[in-house]
């Protein structure tokens, strides 16, 4: 008698967390959901999926997809026109950015609460560090 309980025994002893509230065992499925439910509530999306952040997805995507590479980029791609009006919007960025930088500070620096070291460090990193650090990215790629 002893040999046949043996036999219907698990080989596998189950954990309260291999079994969901009916006593079933989970899905793997189901599990990966539970984990994305509870990381998605932790964790600010709207944050994580700026615009900036998703159009650089989308660039690294067309970047990296090469028909979709030759439909957009090129001079002979037939939607280069796409990649004509994103590159005149690109060009204005950094204009733009500076007008919006001098539209925040024109209140002053005792009005915004910012104090002059600083201003002076956005200055000298902005203008200075970061146009060599970008020649260096570029040609030693």
């Amino acid at each position: 008698m002893t040999a046949r309980k043996d036999l219907t025994r698990a080989l596998l002893p189950s954990s309260p967390s291999s079994t969901n509230i009916d006593g079933k065992p989970k899905v793997m499925l189901d599990v990966m959901k539970q984990q994305l439910g509870n990381f998605s509530r932790h964790i600010n999306l709207k944050a994580v999926f700026a615009p900036s952040t998703i159009a650089a997805i989308v660039g690294f995507a067309i970047g990296t997809v090469t028909p979709m590479r030759k439909l957009l980029i090129g001079t002979t791609a037939p939607l280069r026109v796409i990649q004509d009006s994103v590159s005149l919007v690109g060009d204005a960025a950094i204009p733009i950015v500076t007008l919006i930088v001098g539209g925040n500070l024109i209140r002053g620096l005792k009005g915004s609460g910012i104090s002059l070291p600083v201003v002076f460090g956005i200055v000298l990193v902005r203008y200075f560090a970061v146009p060599p650090a970008i020649n260096t990215v570029i040609w030693c790629w």
